[in-house]
């Protein structure tokens, strides 16, 4: 099941949160609420279908802001499937 989570910091943002019952949990981070469900519309079933390429996707991505201070964008998706 997923939600879309509003959240008020220094700006607003929205967070899509993947939990299907016995698969990894996803969590990601919009600037606004339109591309989250874009993005949850286009992903939530594949990722439902197999969740090892965007979690291979989130750990890289990741490490790329921990390592660069580059956001989750940085590594398309597309390179994961």
């Amino acid at each position: 099941m997923a939600t879309i989570d509003k959240r008020y910091m220094v700006n607003t943002t929205y967070r899509v949160r993947l939990r299907p019952e016995g698969l990894p949990r996803l969590y990601l981070t919009f600037s606004n609420k339109e591309d989250a469900e874009e993005w949850l519309e286009e992903h939530e079933q594949a990722y439902i279908d197999n969740p090892e390429p965007y979690q291979k996707w989130v750990k890289l991505n990741r490490k790329s802001v921990k390592e660069n201070g580059i956001f989750h964008v940085h590594i398309p998706l597309e390179n994961f499937h």
